[in-house]
């Protein structure tokens, strides 16, 4: 699944609603019975207070939409109208016009917070996606404000302050689940906005497919249908040799368990063969942990220091508890020289080529470098945030 930019969203909505066609007003309105059905299913508890925080934009609109929709279900609503600026959309107009007799308040800069009562259930909608600048003053403080409160927060969209592209420097809601339409924002994906984004998911409203087809995105989110199809069907007469052999290179003195998690998640992966390529030391644990695993026992009784022949393996993993003394350094630059298929690169294989940057170029075509933060600021430097980090290029050549 394309991960399209605020920008790119906005252009969707606009290609969908002159192509479809289909007015804004109703496309807001399809979109937020989508997220009505959704929270009539996570929130069964009529007598819950609903408190509607709604800015003045169409990420407002689609609150008050909702409003209606849940006043409609016997919900006991109540509308806070934030004034965050003298102008308001077009479909934010119709829906305050087509409010039913609820209880709304109008909020203005300086006017004091809203008393909500306990465990009331607050959805959020003062700034979408379109928001291009931190939140301060009044309005930053009304969201620490609701941060604050004994209440579950729902955000519409994007929890408000939240930058789909951009890291966030101001003020945040944080949401404890958040529903997002047609497909997840990227900053979604990043560990440090999980306390504003909680629960996430998403669905579609039937925004335009041939659209999104057409527009290029170097963004993906990769679901569990994406891969299955990659999977080989097990027919009937198939055996362990039908399907692969995998080597890893893994385990060192003290560190045999990372072989033995490893070699577990190759043949859970559907390897047909896995073998383990590891000091002495661990060979009887190994066997004793690992019965499945077949074993290359390096000639050191500690650490990795000899490559093995490679002729057998369609793939290699390399990295994992390998610690890095200068033998293993010596036995990886043999198997890099010696190996041209594609390799899972991790770990202590990772640091080594972070000492020896110029050494990157034997890497070969098609592998997967797998660093956690740390180990990618060795590779590449360091960077101030996810967006930062994910916009380093440097490694691409490896990956093509």
């Amino acid at each position: 699944m394309k991960i399209l930019s605020a920008r790119q969203v906005r252009e969707l909505d606009a290609y969908t609603i002159t192509h479809e066609p289909i007015a804004s007003i109703d496309l807001m309105e399809r979109a937020s019975r989508l997220f009505t059905d959704w929270f009539l299913r996570q929130f069964s508890n009529e007598d819950a207070p609903i408190a509607v925080f709604c800015g003045p934009g169409n990420n407002g609109g689609d609150g008050l939409a909702i409003a209606r929709l849940l006043h409609r279900s016997f919900y006991n609503v109540t509308v806070y109208r934030c004034a965050t600026g003298s102008d308001t959309s077009a479909d934010f107009q119709s829906n305050w016009y087509r409010l039913p007799d609820l209880t709304r308040k109008v909020l203005k800069e300086d006017a004091p917070f809203p008393t909500l009562p306990s465990h009331a259930i607050i959805i959020d909608a003062i700034f979408g996606s379109g928001l291009n600048r931190p939140v301060e003053g009044y309005w930053a403080g009304l969201i620490e404000y609701l941060n604050g409160q004994d209440a579950t927060i729902v955000s519409v969209d994007i929890p408000s302050g939240l930058m789909a592209d951009t890291p966030t420097t101001g003020a945040c809601i944080h949401a404890d689940f958040t529903f997002s339409f047609e497909m997840p924002k990227l900053a979604f994906l990043f560990p440090e906005n999980q306390d504003a984004v909680g629960q996430w998911t998403f669905t579609s409203i039937g925004l335009s497919k041939s659209f999104i087809e057409k527009t290029e995105t170097p963004f993906h989110y990769i679901e569990k249908s994406d891969v299955t199809c990659l999977l080989h069907h097990r027919h009937k007469h198939d055996h362990k040799g039908t399907f692969g052999h995998a080597l890893l290179v893994a385990g060192s003195y003290g560190k045999v368990g990372a072989a033995i998690l490893s070699a577990r998640a190759c043949l859970r992966s559907g390897a047909g063969l896995v073998t383990v390529h590891a000091p002495r030391c661990a060979y009887e644990i190994m066997q004793m942990s690992v019965p499945e695993a077949m074993m290359s026992v390096d000639p050191h009784r500690y650490y990795f220091s000899e490559t093995p022949e490679m002729k057998p393996y369609k793939a290699v993993g390399l990295g994992c508890g390998l610690d890095q003394r200068r033998s293993t350094v010596d036995a990886i630059w043999q198997l890099l020289e010696q190996y041209r298929g594609p390799l899972v690169i991790d770990a202590d294989a990772l640091n080594i080529l972070a000492k020896w940057p110029e050494r990157l170029s034997l890497v070969p075509p098609n592998s997967i470098l797998t660093p956690h933060p740390g180990e990618f600021e060795r590779l590449f430097g360091p960077s101030a945030n996810s967006f930062e980090r994910n916009a380093c290029r440097s490694w691409a050549f490896i990956l093509c």
